[in-house]
């Protein structure tokens, strides 16, 4: 229930910068998360994770409705900037969603691309079985999932009472989209 803040650049709950690559694995973010005010920073800001480049696969990230993050432009519920993997998924018979990607805070930017789960979904990105149930506010590129995706994006839906709000490009799921987007659904 810690606080994370960071002056010049980006931000995680967890971590800053993730390259690893995780299996079966759960991340929670309690805290509040603050990236910087700067709208030149080029560093991620999200609940779990500042930028992700690495594959967390089978696992839970979840920023609870009390984990509240903010700061310019790339920021994210989960992850202000994702080149990496993140799936959730299925139980090993198939029959129910047994690991969760899940923002519930209020996601708040006072720049471009800020997204419930991402605020940057970028070249080689992948995100698999998540949802959003948080307010999120931005400038430009606002969605409930992702503010900005150029990668790929199946099984998401960002829920009913979720307000996504913005000036440009705001969108219940994705803001601004060149990538793909498949298996989804706004309440």
């Amino acid at each position: 229930r810690g606080n994370v803040s960071a002056s010049a650049g980006g931000a995680g709950g967890i971590w800053g910068e993730n390259t690893a690559k995780f299996e079966y694995v759960e991340m929670r973010n309690e805290g509040v998360v603050i990236g910087a005010s700067d709208n030149n920073s080029t560093s991620g800001t999200g609940g779990i994770i500042g930028t992700n480049s690495g594959n967390i696969t089978h696992s839970t990230l979840t920023n609870v409705a009390s984990a509240n993050v903010s700061g310019a432009s790339l920021v994210g519920g989960l992850i202000g900037i994702n080149s990496g993997t993140i799936i959730g998924g299925r139980d090993e018979e198939d029959n129910y969603y047994k690991y969760h990607i899940s923002n519930n805070g209020d996601i708040t930017g006072t720049g471009d691309n800020v997204g419930g789960l991402v605020g940057l979904n970028t070249t080689g990105g992948k995100i698999t079985a998540a949802y959003n149930t948080g307010n999120v506010t931005g400038e430009n590129n606002v969605g409930g999932i992702v503010g900005n995706n150029s990668a790929d994006i199946d099984q998401v839906f960002s829920a009913d009472g979720a307000t996504i709000s913005g000036t440009s490009n705001v969108g219940g799921l994705i803001g601004s989209n060149s990538g793909s987007l498949s298996n989804h659904y706004n309440k």
